[in-house]
């Protein structure tokens, strides 16, 4: 069999290996690899193998490097059901948990489950109504193998590592324990993520979201303070997220404009130089943007715009569509914000820029950091408490103000990003 030798870190967790037996593994250690070698060294073995993932683009491929290695011992081989028969008597069969039922009717030796942490909401029924029976008429053995996913005990992974009533042994293996992997490029990586999200992504912990403040405003400064306003910069633009509604009740209407200079000296190539947030009826905002665009072209005169003042990022839902079709009438410089980014929900865009903060590509300017305003009683600096309050996952989320904050992911988004990959 055509098979790839195992790299230190994944021999050592071959020989942990229990009858039911949880990996969990930061990124690129190769967890999908140790899969691979237990079906079809069994296969080939003459044992019949049960492989499940959460969706066909993982199943697939599984299903594909089985074929390839298993050649010399296949029998039968089909992908439109994803079922390797060996001459020995052994299988490999492949199937997606979007499927309630995958398994029944099924006996295994051995299941396998890859990225066991982002199957359904159901995977525990699944589990144990399911594939656990498929085991029963061999006394077979389970690997679960997945990277982690949030500190959630409704999560399988979650609840096979933490229960030990489950009946499941461990093995953990980070990112660094892929001996093949790049130190350098491994440091790169953690200095420009989230702490967060590397310790989920490529540490295998398991992490709460929702438990601490996603965005730190000392991320926004130099050694504690606000940083100048560019002298010299290539363009100023806004991102406007204009939520209105009539009525006492409704949202506010946020502003930010933003400096980016790609040839700047600084670390940092994105300065947030002011913002504005008001209470305002969708009719009147036609006759708030003006002011905008004036605001916009002072800031593009102070910064020293080559490009000048590039106009407005509008989201293109609710009042925002009304007001991107007036301001066009009006031949006003505005655009929608990428569709692909709008999309998302609120957590996956601000986990799609987390890391351009964390690596301190934007700062926040003195003007716009010590600036104030009143909104519906309070006066604060609402861009610092919105930003500095997020939480990922927050069930309150809908009771507080976050306009600002969208400005603020859009802007990033923008201006760092690849919006193309949202």
């Amino acid at each position: 069999m055509d098979l790839p030798d195992l790299h230190a870190g994944q021999v050592r967790v071959l020989g942990e290996l229990t009858r039911h037996h949880a990996i969990r593994a930061g990124r690129r250690f190769g967890k999908s690899e140790i899969l691979r070698r237990i079906a079809c060294e069994s296969a080939a073995a003459g044992e019949r193998i049960g492989f499940f993932a959460p969706d066909y683009k993982i199943a697939a491929p599984f299903y594909d490097a089985c074929r390839r290695a298993l050649r010399p011992v296949i029998a039968n081989a089909s992908a439109n059901s994803m079922l390797i028969e060996t001459a020995t008597g052994g299988c490999v069969e492949c199937w997606t948990l979007g499927n309630p039922d995958a398994g029944r009717s099924r006996g295994y030796h051995r299941v396998l489950i890859d990225e066991a942490a982002f199957g359904p909401p159901d995977m525990f029924d699944i589990w144990e109504r399911a594939i656990e029976p498929t085991l029963l008429q061999y006394s077979g053995s389970a690997v679960i193998a997945s990277n982690a996913k949030d500190d959630d005990p409704e999560n399988f992974l979650w609840r096979l590592c933490n229960e030990p009533e489950r009946g499941f042994s461990q093995s953990h293996a980070t990112v660094y324990d892929n001996p093949l992997l790049p130190v350098d490029e491994i440091e790169r990586l953690r200095a420009t993520k989230h702490p967060l999200i590397w310790s989920c992504e490529y540490l295998a912990e398991f992490v709460n979201f929702a438990g601490e403040a996603f965005f730190r405003q000392e991320w926004l400064l130099v050694d504690g303070q606000p940083v100048p306003a560019p002298t010299r910069c290539d363009q100023v633009f806004c991102v406007i997220d204009c939520a209105a509604k009539t009525g006492q009740q409704h949202d506010s209407t946020a502003c930010i404009w933003i400096a980016r200079d790609r040839a700047a000296l600084t670390p940092y190539h994105t300065w947030i130089l002011d913002w504005d947030i008001a209470q305002i009826e969708g009719a009147s905002l036609i006759d708030w943007l003006p002011g905008i665009f004036r605001r916009g072209e002072e800031l593009a005169r102070l910064s020293g715009a080559r490009m000048g003042f590039r106009g407005a990022w509008i989201e293109d839902a609710s009042a925002g569509q009304v007001l991107l079709q007036q301001a066009r009438n009006r031949r006003m410089p505005v655009e929608p914000l990428p569709s692909g980014i709008v999309a998302l929900g609120k957590d996956v865009r601000a986990l799609g820029v987390s890391g351009y903060v964390a690596q301190g590509r934007i700062k926040i300017t003195r003007p716009a950091f010590d600036k104030t305003s009143t909104l519906k009683g309070a006066s604060r600096n609402h861009l610092l408490s919105q930003i500095a309050g997020f939480r990922v996952g927050d069930k309150d989320a809908a009771k507080r103000s976050d306009d600002l904050l969208d400005c603020f992911v859009y802007s990033l988004a923008l201006s760092e990003g690849n919006t193309e990959g949202f």
